[in-house]
């Protein structure tokens, strides 16, 4: 009986290989149920208001994903994770005997809320990058305005970089104040978020796996499109991939990302629990912001620069993963070598495949190179990783609601996403 069972084993994964699944049909993709579901989706979440990561809005979001990813009949399973986020209470730059209020204050919270004191560097926001790149500010404080490139600037190693007002900048700096005091006061506060985790296992013999996420909070405003659109393509997509589950060739997963807005919190903690599944990962397609009516960019330039060499292996620190980058109100920033890790992991088959899928559908697809989003941080940890999103709505703002959702561009994103995934998979029955 059990060699009996172990040929008919063998003749099941034969016959599997033997007659390849048939393509998906992409052109289910646009009918006008997937409007209209998608613009559910878009309202339920908005109408929830903001959805900051560890509010109460934020655990009902991830109540309703949950059951609609279940309803698709999936198997979904929420993933809590605890956090620290610091909240400024307040801020002053004392310069000899005066004071500026910053507009935004960059340090690092987690090491005991303190006054900074130090020699003070000033960089004007007209400096060119190779003028910015000389600038001598480790371990002193660097003060300057905006529209000043934060990431070019904390590559400079400053003990705090502060932004003030433009007629405060160029008053400190003709004054040239040498030693400035920035004082700070407030609190770490601990707080909970979660991932929700939908399944499509096809077969348990199948261990490689491609994963499809969109971040469900939102900050200053509904979230309509950021990433309320996001979301609603994320849910489509599993109820389309899930009728096809018998004929997919890999596994498939739906994530549902927590605390995006304030330092990619959810995929921080998704990469660090899943370190061994995602050695399997294929591909990861995050979806994020995409309701505009103007261009569409996938990220597909920077090839595998900064990308780690072992695959799922996050170059994160341990004890940074579950700490806030930013507050809610952009008072303040982290400043830690951390925040300064770039990686792209496009690798060729990847970049040919979006190509390839944007002229086969007519659509025309600008390359775009580290957009900042989930996909991120699976990057770093040398998973294939890229985004898409559709510009030309207001984000991060109370005009973030769902009239200005175009669901005409949700439909497009879903068959651009739709059309990779199936050249992924083609490539993987092909190994």
């Amino acid at each position: 009986m059990k060699v009996m069972a172990a040929l008919f084993k063998i003749f099941l994964l034969l016959f599997s290989f033997q007659f390849p699944a048939q393509s998906l049909t992409i052109e289910e993709l646009s009918n006008a149920k997937f409007k209209e579901e998608a613009a559910r989706h878009v309202q339920y979440l908005s109408a929830l208001g903001i959805r900051l990561a560890g509010s109460r809005n934020e655990t009902k979001a991830i109540a309703y994903i949950k059951r609609s990813l279940k309803e698709t009949g999936l198997e979904v399973k929420v993933e809590p994770f605890r956090f620290e986020s610091f909240i400024l209470e307040k801020a002053a730059l004392n310069a000899g005997e005066e004071k500026f209020e910053p507009s935004l204050v960059c340090f690092n919270p987690y090491t005991g809320v303190k006054d900074i004191k130090g020699e003070a560097v000033y960089a004007d926001p007209s400096l060119s990058r190779e003028e910015t790149g000389r600038l001598e500010a480790e371990n002193r404080i660097l003060v300057t305005t905006q529209p000043a490139n934060f990431f070019q600037l904390s590559l400079k190693r400053p003990k705090a970089l502060v932004y003030v007002g433009k007629e405060d900048f160029l008053r400190l700096k003709s004054q040239n104040k040498n030693l400035i005091d920035l004082a700070l006061r407030g609190e770490v506060k601990k707080l909970k978020s979660g991932n929700v985790v939908a399944s499509l296992i096809p077969r348990p013999d199948l261990k490689r796996e491609i994963i499809l996420s969109a971040h469900l909070d939102s900050i200053s405003g509904p979230g309509a499109d950021d990433n309320a659109s996001g979301i609603a393509v994320l849910l489509q997509l599993a109820g389309y991939f899930k009728s096809y589950k018998n004929e997919l060739p890999c596994r498939l997963k739906f994530v549902a990302l927590g605390a995006e807005e304030i330092g990619m919190l959810g995929s921080k903690f998704y990469v660090e629990r899943h370190q061994q599944e995602l050695k399997n990962c294929e591909l990861e397609f995050n979806i994020d912001t995409v309701g505009g009516s103007e261009g569409i960019y996938v990220e597909m330039r920077g090839g595998t620069e900064g990308a780690s060499k072992e695959k799922g292996k996050s170059q994160y620190p341990e004890d940074m993963v579950r700490k806030a980058a930013a507050d809610f109100e952009g008072k303040w920033r982290l400043l830690h070598p951390s925040q300064t890790i770039f990686a792209s992991c496009v690798p060729d088959w990847l970049k040919e495949a979006i190509e390839a899928s944007g002229k086969e559908l007519g659509y025309e697809i600008t390359a775009s190179y580290m957009m900042g989003s989930d996909h991120r941080v699976f990057a770093q940890a040398g998973i294939p990783a890229t985004d898409i999103a559709v510009s030309g709505n207001k984000h991060h703002c109370p005009e973030d609601i769902p009239s200005q959702v175009n669901f005409e561009s949700l439909q497009k994103v879903a068959r651009i996403v739709a059309e990779i995934v199936q050249k992924t998979m083609k490539r993987l029955k092909e190994e």
